[in-house]
C-alpha cells in the first residue's frame, strides 16, 4: 500500500479514519483486516419449483445486507487509546446509520473512495486490551442496502425551456408520443451494476410533469409554485418536506428509472419554471 497516497489506505467510519497510522497525540491506529467490502452480498432468487415440468419459475431476484467486518489495532499513550475504545463503543451503540468509507487502491495512485452507509447491528464489538497502552478490537457492521457508491455525489438539473414547452403522452407499458420541446441530462455511472437517482421536484411544474429514459417515465401530479417533492427513483417513495411518504403524487404509468452503467440520458417533460434537480452516485456490487 506505500505507492497510495499517505501510505495507508483510508478506512474512514463515522468521520474518524481507523487506519490512518501515526496520530499527532502519539497513539497509532491501524486497520488490519475488512472483510464483506468487496464480498457479494446474500442473493435470494425466489424461484419456484414446478410440480409437473423440469426447472423453476423464475422469481424476483433480491440481495441481501452487506456485511462488513472491521479488525483493528490501537497503540499509544493510554489516554488517547482509552478515549478511541471508548468512541469505539459508542459507534457500536449508535442507533442511526453513519457512513463507511473505503480508499481503492488499484495500483495507479488515484484517490478515489467507496461508501456506505452502515452500523453496528447483530455483530458484537469486541475490543480486548493487549496492555495498557494497546488494543485490539473487530465489529461487524451492516449495510442496509448491498450498493457501494462513489464517494463523489454527481449532480444535474432539468429545467423547463422557456421558448418551446411540451408535454409527454405516457402510457401504462412505457410508451410516450415526444413533446415539443425538453431539458435533458447527460448521466454518468461509473460503476457495475445500474445506479438510483433522488430526483426534486420544485414547482410550479405542470402538464402532468414526466422524468423519462427514453422508455420508462416517473410521472408526477401538477406542482404549485414553491411547493417541492422528493422521488427516489428506484422505488418510486416519494415524500414532501415535514411529510410522510405519500403514493399520491406519484401517477399510473410510472416506473422505477435508473442510470445504467456507462452513460445515459434523461429528459423532463412539462410546463411551468420549475425544475427537477437529479443527485445520484457511481454504484458497484
Amino acid at each position: 500500500m506505500a505507492n497510495y497516497p499517505g501510505a495507508l489506505i483510508p478506512v474512514v467510519w463515522a468521520g474518524t479514519d481507523w487506519n490512518a497510522g501515526d496520530l499527532a497525540d502519539g497513539s497509532c491506529s491501524v486497520v488490519t483486516d475488512v472483510a464483506g467490502w468487496y464480498g457479494t452480498p446474500g442473493l435470494n432468487g425466489n424461484d419456484v419449483a414446478l410440480a409437473l415440468s423440469d426447472g423453476v419459475l423464475r422469481g424476483s431476484k433480491l440481495l441481501a445486507q452487506r456485511d462488513i467486518t472491521l479488525s483493528g489495532v490501537i497503540t499509544g499513550p493510554r489516554a488517547p487509546v482509552l478515549a478511541y475504545a471508548r468512541q469505539l463503543g459508542g459507534l457500536a451503540a449508535e442507533r442511526d446509520e453513519v457512513s463507511l468509507q473505503i480508499g481503492v487502491n488499484d495500483g495507479s495512485g488515484s484517490s478515489q473512495a467507496l461508501t456506505c452507509q452502515v452500523r453496528a447491528d447483530t455483530g458484537q464489538l469486541q475490543v480486548s486490551w493487549l496492555n495498557r497502552n494497546a488494543i485490539q478490537w473487530q465489529v461487524v457492521l451492516t449495510a442496509a442496502d448491498p450498493l457501494l457508491y462513489d464517494a463523489q455525489p454527481q449532480y444535474a438539473a432539468l429545467t423547463v425551456p422557456s421558448a418551446n414547452t411540451g408535454r409527454a403522452y405516457p402510457r401504462q407499458f412505457g410508451w410516450h408520443y415526444a413533446g415539443m420541446a425538453s431539458n435533458s441530462a447527460s448521466m454518468l455511472n461509473a460503476g457495475n451494476v445500474a445506479a438510483p437517482v433522488l430526483l426534486t421536484f420544485t414547482g410550479p411544474l405542470a402538464s402532468t410533469p414526466q422524468v423519462t429514459d427514453g422508455t420508462d417515465s416517473i410521472i408526477l401530479q401538477n406542482l404549485i409554485a414553491g411547493e417541492v417533492v422528493f422521488v427516489e427513483s428506484d422505488t418510486l417513495a416519494a415524500w414532501a418536506p415535514g411529510g410522510a411518504t405519500r403514493a399520491s403524487y406519484i401517477q399510473q404509468g410510472s416506473r422505477p428509472l435508473l442510470v445504467p452503467t456507462g452513460t445515459t440520458v434523461w429528459s423532463l417533460y412539462a410546463t411551468g419554471t420549475g425544475n427537477v434537480a437529479l443527485t445520484w452516485q457511481s454504484a458497484w456490487a
